[in-house]
């Protein structure tokens, strides 16, 4: 994780900017290397995702839309859309992507509270984990890792309880990311925050216990394979609803 300060300022666009036919409405995220604005195309109503990067070369950009074409395809990310340069002004010019716009709630903010609650049951959350784990399954049957979802960041779940990662950790285009135990560790700061969440839960405590033996050693192509079955097996015995039924309301 980058806990160092970032040397470059955010960009901050006003609403109704037009950037190469995209219509900014609002910024809806800043990160270390882009400020990601909600859009709608200047030739229709639909609303669009567009990033703009302070610091990103061609090649970079290029992997980043091919990882996301892959990635798309198997449901773990939404569709990069374009790639273009916005003159901004006479002496800045801003390299930018345009996704489409998942609609859905940040899964570190719902875990933010730490606590179970109404509308954030165990069944939802070990859904929403098994979920997860099918889908970085089939990143690695690819060969590639997923990345930068540390303690649920990244990752929105939309009203149907489905994760969908808006962004992830591609690598470069010399060694492009496929960092298997990285994404072990990362998966398992959610199942951590999930332990810790207040009244305790059985059922979370027996997960912990079914994936115990996955924590250390080697994170081999179908490692997460194993543990999406795990989780489901863990939901039929226990009765829990699967991802598709899970509803995630407001946190």
């Amino acid at each position: 994780m980058i806990s160092e300060p970032n040397p470059t300022p955010s960009y901050r666009v006003p609403s109704g900017t037009m950037v190469d036919g995209y219509r900014l409405i609002r910024c809806i995220g800043r990160g270390w290397e882009s400020t990601s604005y909600l859009a709608t195309e200047e030739t229709g109503e639909a609303l669009r995702r567009v990033k703009l990067y302070r610091f990103a070369d061609p090649d970079y950009l290029g992997l980043t839309v091919e990882t996301f074409a892959r990635f798309h395809s198997i449901g773990i990310v939404p569709s990069c859309c374009g790639m273009g340069t916005w003159r901004r002004n006479r002496r800045k010019t801003i390299r930018f992507l345009v996704f489409d716009y998942i609609k859905g709630k940040p899964l570190k903010d719902i875990l933010r509270p730490c606590r179970w609650r109404r509308s954030w049951q165990p069944a939802a959350a070990l859904g929403v984990l098994g979920g997860m784990a099918a889908k970085i399954a089939a990143v690695h049957k690819l060969d590639r890792a997923v990345g930068d979802f540390e303690r649920g960041g990244n990752i929105l779940v939309q009203p149907n309880g489905d994760a969908m990662w808006c962004d992830l950790d591609t690598g470069s285009p010399e060694e492009p990311n496929t960092s298997f135990e990285g994404d072990r560790d990362h998966f398992f700061t959610i199942l951590d925050l999930l332990s810790a969440h207040q009244p305790e839960d059985d059922t979370v405590r027996r997960a912990e216990r079914a994936l115990a033996r996955f924590r250390d050693g080697e994170v081999t192509g179908r490692t997460f394979g194993y543990i999406a079955r795990a989780l489901d097996r863990l939901r039929e015995l226990s009765g829990m609803a699967t991802v598709s039924d899970v509803q995630v309301p407001n946190p």
